[in-house]
């Protein structure tokens, strides 16, 4: 079982994606910039994000741009691929929904 601390910096990074996506919304964000933004901000001390992109994708969160779902692969994530918040992100940012696995 994964610590408390570990848990609390998941869901903190994963709702600052979501807070860099709603920023921008409706465009999209190239992955290289959100993992930019969270390591200038000392949210993340490595550039991999797959994995919160992963689970925010699998949540209804975001979605990606332009990438073939015969492309991807679990837990790889290109960093020129584009994400964009979907409607039920925009919902959970606007506070009409809650996720306990997403600080916003």
């Amino acid at each position: 079982m994964k610590n408390t601390l570990s848990i609390n910096n998941n869901k903190r990074v994963r709702g600052q994606i979501l807070t860099l996506l709603y920023a921008v919304h409706p465009s999209p964000i190239e992955v290289r910039t959100l993992s930019n933004a969270l390591l200038d901000g000392n949210y993340i001390t490595s550039p991999d994000i797959a994995a919160h992109v992963d689970y925010l994708e699998e949540k209804g969160y975001i979605r990606r741009v332009g990438q073939d779902d015969s492309a991807r692969i679990p837990g790889m994530l290109p960093v020129t691929t584009f994400v964009k918040l979907a409607a039920d992100g925009v919902d959970l940012m606007e506070g009409t929904t809650e996720d306990h696995g997403v600080d916003v």
